[in-house]
């Protein structure tokens, strides 16, 4: 049996190629920034090595990219605009900014935080209900920035986003929840699926298209309903 297992992997490793291998030390913190390809196109893997060993591995495809380069863009223009970092200050732990991106099945989260020893951008990864987690030093998001765009425009430019991957998810989130809304489709309707997603718990419910208008009406209704009632209180 472990014979299998072992020939499985062994023939899924030679059929998946590296064609390049950035590296990026910022502070304690290594990165592996690998470009790689298989059967089904071209995607890059970040793996983040930090003291103790420990490793977080991101997985993204061309469209995820180009995604999350134009999110890094964002995230560095509002760095540049907060005062310096001042480490000697004792923060709690605070969320300057963040961003959701829903490519490929996969949720990405960018969050510009600060604490007692650093500014950094966590970036935060939720695919099948598994959570990866990978801390970037704000000194190296532009680095990180640079050398995926320099990615994207040598290995990735043929790689456009593939049909299905161009309807992108909205996410929303609120205290210690995130909301998603996904469009879907089976053989004989398509359909909105909104989860929300607590802790690593998720529970969604899917409305098909006949029903998004009326549905919308409903929630249009509660919002007048509520205004209404706040009007009449003051």
């Amino acid at each position: 049996m472990s014979g299998n297992i072992e020939e499985s992997k062994k023939s899924y490793e030679e059929s998946e190629k590296e064609l390049a291998l950035k590296t990026l030390q910022i502070q304690n913190y290594r990165f592996y920034i690998a470009v790689k390809e298989n059967s089904q196109g071209r995607f890059i893997k970040i793996t983040e090595t930090a003291q103790g060993g420990q490793r977080a591995r991101i997985f993204m495809s061309a469209c995820a990219v180009r995604e999350f380069v134009e999110k890094l863009d964002k995230i560095i223009a509002i760095s540049n605009s907060l005062p310096s970092y001042i480490r000697h200050v004792i923060h709690p732990i605070k969320v300057m900014h963040s961003y959701a991106i829903i490519r490929d099945n996969r949720r990405y989260f960018l969050d510009l935080k600060e604490n007692d020893r650093m500014r950094f951008l966590r970036v935060s990864t939720l695919t099948n209900g598994i959570r990866a987690n990978m801390v970037i030093p704000s000194e190296g998001i532009p680095i990180l920035r640079d050398i995926l765009a320099e990615i994207l425009t040598t290995y990735l430019t043929d790689y456009g986003c593939q049909s299905g991957c161009q309807e992108r998810g909205k996410a929303l989130r609120s205290s210690n929840k995130t909301y998603f809304f996904d469009l879907g489709s089976t053989r004989n309707d398509t359909y909105l699926c909104i989860s929300e997603v607590k802790n690593n718990e998720r529970n969604s419910i899917s409305i098909f298209e006949k029903d998004l208008v009326r549905f919308r009406d409903i929630i249009n209704e509660i919002i007048e309903m509520r205004c209404a009632v706040a009007n009449s209180c003051q």
